[in-house]
């Protein structure tokens, strides 16, 4: 029993350590991206992001390469699997970033990213795995996912009470945005909240 016990810390304690080293390199990376000229061309400005997670990663190497399989020996290879790990981890840490970049170099592929929206219907399910995620169906049946990414208005504590709207009737004030998606390789498109309502029944 004590040594499944330590065992069980041992792992936790590691993939702490993991998460850790993950979040340094995302932070850096996060913090590089702010120092970027706007005036930047968007292959540059990829290839300037790319330098960014580079530098964060370096000190990390060795526990990429054992971690996550990543040999930076071959950065040239590796560097897409670098990208795809570091910024799933960045949309975790500087959501506004990513969505202010995506934006700028979203010239393929136009979103009505200022067009606002509007939904009403009722929560039936709120994710929080890595973002808070409102799943919202409407009297016809239509479902919606809502994104809160940024700060958003709301005429509740939105905060500390968001867990209160399940079952709640509301009105999303929303943005359609494009942003890459790691899992699919691919920029899709998120509904992201700019205001979220509670309404009376």
């Amino acid at each position: 029993m004590k040594l499944l016990l330590i065992l069980s810390l041992f792992f936790i304690s590691t993939n702490i350590h993991a998460q850790d080293y993950l979040d340094k390199i995302a932070q850096q990376t996060c913090d590089c991206t702010t120092k970027l000229s706007d005036t930047l061309q968007t292959e540059q400005m990829y290839m300037e992001l790319g330098v960014c997670m580079i530098r964060a990663s370096e000190p990390y190497k060795k526990q990429l390469k054992k971690d996550h399989g990543i040999n930076f020996d071959n950065i040239d290879k590796e560097a897409e699997k670098l990208g795809k790990l570091v910024g799933f981890r960045m949309a975790t840490i500087c959501p506004d970033a990513l969505i202010k970049m995506t934006n700028r170099t979203n010239e393929k592929k136009p979103v009505e990213a200022a067009s606002i929206e509007l939904f009403t219907g009722r929560v039936t399910k709120i994710e929080k795995e890595y973002f808070v995620v409102f799943s919202v169906n409407d009297n016809a049946g239509k479902s919606l996912k809502f994104y809160w990414l940024t700060n958003a208005e709301s005429n509740i504590e939105l905060i500390n009470k968001y867990d209160a709207l399940f079952d709640k009737d509301v009105k999303v004030k929303y943005r359609i945005t494009a942003l890459f998606d790691p899992k699919v390789g691919d920029y899709r498109n998120f509904n992201v909240i700019e205001k979220i309502e509670q309404l009376s029944r």
